[in-house]
């Protein structure tokens, strides 16, 4: 996402991005922190990416750059524990949440809770966007679905949920 946004926003470093980057499992989430990467990561990365936001790293490995990786917090979160949105642990007032391929993992009424949560996390006006699996209009029902060629988002907004389509010319 970082990377994407470097992209898409020539005045970055005149905006106020933060990243949390969650999970449940603290070694994942250090190994994530550390940013290095292997060749393997790459395997269908254009090879500009590792030319412009990497640098050679010992034992054949790849660095994030710095301006990118000082975007992203890396934080323990359990999705199914009641401990979202908070302003404690930065999932309030969110624009944007991605999570993907995490629902399928959850048991039904799990899986509703987290949707909850996650809408409350958002501020108006605001997407997620989570799996191909795992889009469903009735678990979304309390978000507008905006279907994009290929993608389905969700959008937590003022008007009453709908189905949307956007296309671009």
């Amino acid at each position: 996402l970082a990377i994407v946004l470097s992209r898409i926003i020539a005045d970055l470093k005149e905006w106020k991005i933060t990243i949390l980057a969650t999970d449940l499992n603290t070694r994942s989430l250090h190994k994530a922190s550390e940013g290095i990467y292997t060749d393997w990561s790459f395997r269908e990365t254009p090879q500009w990416v590792r030319n412009t936001y990497f640098k050679a790293a010992p034992g054949g490995r790849w660095a994030i750059s710095s301006d990118i990786k000082k975007m992203v917090t890396f934080s323990y979160l359990n999705l199914v524990e009641d401990v979202y949105p908070s302003l404690l642990n930065g999932t309030n007032a969110l624009d944007v949440i991605l999570c993907r391929n995490v629902l399928m993992y959850f048991t039904p009424e799990a899986i509703r809770k987290v949707i909850h949560r996650f809408h409350r996390s958002l501020a108006d006006e605001s997407w997620l966007m989570v799996g191909p699996a795992e889009t469903s209009q009735t678990l979304f029902s309390e978000f507008t679905s905006v279907s994009f060629a290929g993608a389905t988002l969700y959008r937590k907004g003022a008007t009453p949920p709908q189905m949307v389509t956007a296309s671009f010319s």
